[in-house]
């Protein structure tokens, strides 16, 4: 296989006939705009600790590019870098990634972006007509007020709460919103979160005023499980806890 290397920038990839898997040499540092574009026969990729930026289009129409590995050191992905590629699950490290808008744009069979041990189904984002961007931003720089669905919105925050996510601007939007983000999470059947805030609920967000509530909601939804473990819940004093 073959580079264009200038500085520590990958300005382009040559292929070479039957490489379907690539591993960036170590020493590179950015990977240009365009770098890969078409590449239609990449199946992986390896991206080296030491790269920080990926370019606009690095990527873009590598149609059956499935793995992607991505270093620690990356910090920012430019505007439609995977477009169109195969990706079927992807880590970002850098938990102060930027990631630009259609980074992702017509990754149809991504069900798995991990960014802050948040799992964001980007093929269902994009089915909701959803930019992935929006969802990091709000991951990233807590900005609740994002104009994207609620139903996205409270299954990342839903996420968060679990992950042990605890800012000031974070429990406030919670409380805020508590009943509405519960309920949600209650009719999706989402056990793993109630019993994250039955086991955390130093911001008193179950209530003996609001517990009760809860459990027929559960009941109601058929969520007989989830309506047990909040009955329990109940029953040893919510507030104390």
């Amino acid at each position: 296989m073959s580079f264009e290397i200038e500085s520590g920038v990958l300005k382009k990839y040559v292929s070479e006939d039957n490489v379907t898997d690539v591993v960036i040499p170590d020493g590179v540092i950015s990977i240009e705009d365009r770098a890969f574009y078409g590449r239609a026969d990449l199946r992986s990729v390896v991206i080296p600790e030491g790269v920080t930026s990926i370019g606009e289009y690095a990527f873009f129409l590598c149609d059956n590019l499935e793995t992607i590995v991505i270093p620690d050191s990356l910090t920012s992905i430019g505007k439609f870098a995977f477009d169109s590629c195969k990706l079927k699950s992807v880590t970002i490290p850098n938990a102060s990634a930027i990631i630009s808008c259609y980074a992702f744009n017509d990754c149809k069979y991504l069900e798995c972006l991990d960014f802050r041990g948040v799992k964001i189904n980007v093929a269902k984002l994009i089915a909701d007509k959803v930019d992935v961007a929006d969802v990091i931003i709000m991951i990233r720089d807590e900005e609740f007020s994002t104009k994207i669905s609620l139903a996205v919105k409270y299954d990342i925050l839903c996420q968060m709460f679990c992950n042990g996510h605890s800012t000031v601007e974070f429990n406030v939007y919670l409380k805020k919103n508590f009943s509405k983000i519960f309920k949600f999470a209650i009719e999706k059947g989402d056990l793993k979160t109630v019993k994250s805030v039955i086991a955390n609920n130093k911001l008193k967000l179950l209530t003996s005023r609001n517990i009760g509530n809860f459990i027929e909601y559960a009941r109601s939804n058929k969520q007989i499980n989830i309506a047990d473990n909040l009955r329990k819940f109940s029953e040893t004093g919510c507030e104390d806890k």
